[in-house]
């Protein structure tokens, strides 16, 4: 017996460590996440600066500059692309339709102008060393797109996840009003019930005062115990008095 409580213990707390291991990762995972996808477009936003400074023969802080901006416009036409798109999906029809045409050709637009910056730099190159590796430097545009796209998914779902968690409340509050409502209904049924035959006993004693309490439960089908209480209720209302053995209705 006691082993048997013993396994069942140690199984127990094997559970609580496996559930407290499991969120953990999943905190882990989501803060790398979370973290990971602002830095993919370093790489692109790197070479796009040292086009911008061999193209345009800019210095200082400018090719930065020039890099942070095309990337936020990598961003925000990813953004409202994927946007519109989760739009049109989920909208009314008597909603207004998104130009998810327009948005797309933005978001693409960014893509070929940073593609365009990128092979300015580096065909020059390759001509020059003759190292066509340095073509490889034109999927890190790729490589920020799935960053970026993974961004404003994550930032969509996190919209959806918030919008059920909204849905959720919603229903369990209008299932308690309406669980509320069956309630109030029920029990004004029972009251008027209730009524219904403490009127008819009121009728009851009125025909005959001196029934016995057997024959007057029997009338309104409920049991003796149950005449004795409306009796005392409609007593106190004053419809009823006790007079010895029976029971006068008053006026």
């Amino acid at each position: 017996m006691k082993l048997h409580k013993w396994t069942q213990t140690m199984s127990g707390g094997e559970t609580a460590v496996e559930a407290f291991m499991a969120a953990l990762e999943a905190i882990f995972v989501s803060i790398v996440g979370r973290v990971a996808v602002w830095f993919t477009p370093l790489p692109s936003a790197v070479l796009v600066a040292r086009s911008a400074t061999r193209v345009f023969e800019l210095g200082g802080i400018w090719p930065w500059i020039m890099a942070g901006v095309i990337e936020l416009v990598g961003l925000v036409t990813s953004n409202l692309w994927l946007t519109a798109k989760e739009w049109n999906r989920r909208k009314n029809k008597s909603d207004p339709k998104a130009n998810e045409a327009l948005a797309f050709g933005l978001m693409l637009s960014y893509f070929i102008t940073t593609g365009l910056l990128l092979l300015a730099f580096e065909i020059p190159r390759v001509f020059e060393t003759g190292n066509v590796v340095g073509l490889t430097a034109l999927l890190f545009p790729v490589l920020s797109a799935v960053g970026i796209i993974s961004l404003n998914e994550r930032i969509l779902q996190n919209r959806r996840q918030a919008e059920k968690l909204t849905r959720r409340k919603g229903v369990k509050v209008s299932s308690k009003v309406s669980n509320n409502g069956n309630l109030d209904t029920l029990q004004a049924a029972r009251q008027a019930k209730k009524q219904e035959r403490l009127d008819a006993l009121v009728a009851f004693y009125a025909a005959n005062p001196m029934a016995p309490t057997t024959e007057a439960a029997h009338h309104i089908g409920v049991s003796r115990q149950t005449v004795y209480t409306y009796v005392s209720e409609l007593e106190a209302a004053g419809r009823v008095s006790k007079n010895g053995d029976g029971v006068v209705v008053l006026a």
